[in-house]
């Protein structure tokens, strides 16, 4: 999912909440022209006119919330992280696979746990999967993922009521092709979020350079919900496939996901065997 459009979204959020603020928005390139927002356009192929750059030139100014299209150095992320710890909100993004995976790049790349621990206050990872056509004619999914234990996965999701696995024919009931998707069985699009929120456990996590995999256990603890179990919902829904949520997120994994499974060691065997 383009990460650009979230950020504008919440740009755009806080501009509504506080239209009095100074808001400094970096970017390459600006996609949408934002009212009442200083919007910059940044070269990353030319160093003099890069993030690092700008973001130098915005420190200097009386701003309150800062957008940085993406941090992808070293010096643009020590500079986007200063502006975070003056009381600045600042927003970024960059490629990881996961919300914890962030926090590590962000890491690799200031080497300052002490800042960073103090400035987080919440990390957003997204997909964008396809939505099952609504027009079509429906059919059971014959064609699902083998996913080992689904079933603990779909009670970690808290899902309570009946699903059925399905998909969209691609044909409308009098069996023509569905002109909606055009016998895709599949209309735009949605998002998926994983979303992580810090305690002092995991601030403290932080501050020590903890692993990914242990501030993504101490989350788990504490509510965080993965990209794959939100996803999961969606498909219970009946709004995405199984097969479109695995080709976006991978497979599930249980440490991943939070998720433990009890065997009896018939099962076990039987499923080595």
């Amino acid at each position: 999912m383009p990460k650009n459009t979230t950020l504008i979204a919440l740009i755009n959020k806080l501009k509504l909440l506080h239209p009095d603020k100074k808001i400094i928005l970096l970017e390459d390139p600006i996609e949408q022209v934002l009212p009442d927002v200083l919007q910059i356009q940044v070269d990353t192929s030319d160093k003099e006119l890069g993030y690092s750059h700008f973001l130098r030139a915005a420190l200097r100014h009386n701003h309150d919330i800062l957008g940085v299209g993406e941090t992808r150095d070293a010096e643009s992320a020590n500079l986007v992280l200063e502006a975070a710890s003056v009381g600045h909100i600042t927003f970024t993004t960059f490629h990881t696979t996961d919300s914890t995976k962030a926090i590590e790049r962000m890491v690799s790349l200031t080497k300052d746990t002490s800042k960073l621990s103090d400035s987080l206050r919440c990390v957003i990872s997204q997909k964008l999967v396809k939505k099952i056509c609504t027009k079509c004619v429906r059919e059971i999914d014959s064609k699902i993922p083998n996913i080992v234990n689904l079933d603990s996965y779909i009670a970690k999701t808290g899902w309570k009521g009946e699903f059925q696995f399905s998909r969209a024919t691609g044909k409308l009931a009098n069996g023509k092709e569905c002109p909606y998707c055009s016998g895709t069985g599949a209309h735009g699009r949605i998002g998926i979020f994983e979303i992580l929120t810090f305690s002092e456990k995991t601030k403290d996590l932080i501050l020590k350079n903890s692993p990914a995999y242990q501030i993504r256990k101490q989350a788990i603890k504490e509510g965080l919900r993965s990209l794959f179990l939100n996803g999961l919902v969606r498909v219970l829904m009946g709004e995405v496939t199984l097969g479109e949520l695995i080709k976006q997120t991978g497979y599930p994994n249980a440490q991943k996901e939070g998720v433990s499974f009890e065997y009896d060691s018939d099962s076990v065997n039987n499923e080595l065997n």
